[in-house]
């Protein structure tokens, strides 16, 4: 699929709204040259939280589950199941 397929998919069968989350923050990532200071998640955070389904180490000594990863999509960037 195409970047732009993946946020228009609707629903969550698959793992859909962790496919659109990851989708709107690496593109957010790429459009600003992955700069630190105007991103919340890098384009590397993005490739380890879909490569880990969800399940990845935000930082050192922590590690999240898909449930904590889409609770933290939801908060940020607001329902992933619209």
């Amino acid at each position: 699929k195409t970047l732009q397929q993946v946020l228009d998919m609707g629903g969550n069968a698959n793992t859909t709204a962790l496919a659109r989350h990851v989708v709107a923050a690496f593109l957010s990532a790429k459009s600003v040259s992955n700069n630190p200071d105007s991103v919340l998640l890098s384009v590397a955070q993005c490739q380890a939280i879909w490569n880990g389904q969800g399940n990845w180490s935000p930082f050192a000594g922590t590690n999240w589950t898909l449930t904590d990863t889409l609770a933290y999509f939801n908060k940020v960037f607001g329902p992933a199941f619209l």
